[in-house]
């Protein structure tokens, strides 16, 4: 009975406590197995970073590291996080690697030329070269942040000078990149460059415009053997 008047206090303390537990989860939650990192993504892609700068403009980017060739297989080993799980894939593919052109990987917005790598990967695997810049405000390229319209005359330059191989181009993007594709094709397009693109979001049917719900540039358009090509790639062997 003597206990009785001090059970307040201990349901007091117990309680106060276990809030004070759940409080230190939620400030520090217990850390998730990680998975693999952009920028091994990067390293094992063999993509090297660049910088192309004009007045006082410098736009960051990768590419593959000059004089490097893909051997007789290839093969990936990543974790990644799908919906909150972690999962491992694998992407290999044997023989050596078809050329099909060069894909210009876009990405949207906070995001930065890292965080296009595993989808580079998809494209390396189907014998593309690619090139990721980073848009401007973002990742290392210099501002000023334009949701990617005020990009594409550098963009444009940019490609001008990296004498991607020809004759394809292929964009992938979406929110700011479709933007900055639309108007950086119609620019790269007056000196005499088409620039065929996959629509924003990497729909079959190439419509950058899409994405906010305007028309597609025709110039911005998936040409039958680009397009057969890609079934060919992709196609079970």
């Amino acid at each position: 009975m003597r206990l009785l008047p001090l059970l307040p206090l201990w349901v007091l303390l117990t309680l106060g406590g276990c809030a004070s537990l759940i409080a230190d989860k939620i400030v520090e939650p217990p850390a998730r197995r990680p998975g693999t990192p952009e920028s091994q993504f990067v390293t094992e892609l063999r993509l090297a970073p660049h910088q192309f700068c004009i007045r006082d403009r410098c736009l960051s980017y990768l590419k593959k590291k000059d004089g490097f060739r893909w051997g007789s297989g290839i093969k990936f080993t990543w974790t990644v996080d799908v919906g909150g799980r972690f999962t491992q894939m694998t992407l290999s593919r044997d023989g050596g690697l078809p050329a099909w052109g060069t894909v210009v990987l876009l990405h949207g917005y906070r995001m930065n030329k890292e965080s296009m790598a595993l989808l580079a990967a998809y494209w390396v695997m189907m014998g593309f070269e690619v090139l990721i810049p980073d848009l401007g405000g973002h990742g290392q390229s210099d501002g000023p942040f334009s949701f990617g319209v005020g990009d594409a005359g550098l963009l444009s330059l940019w490609l001008d000078r990296q004498h991607p191989r020809q004759p394809l181009f292929l964009v992938v993007g979406s929110a700011a990149s479709a933007a900055t594709a639309v108007s950086g094709w119609e620019l790269h397009g007056r000196d005499g460059g088409d620039a065929p693109g996959l629509g924003a979001g990497g729909r079959g049917r190439a419509d950058p415009a899409g994405a906010h719900g305007g028309s597609g540039n025709r110039r911005v358009g998936l040409p039958a053997q680009l397009r057969l090509g890609m079934d060919e790639a992709a196609s079970p062997r």
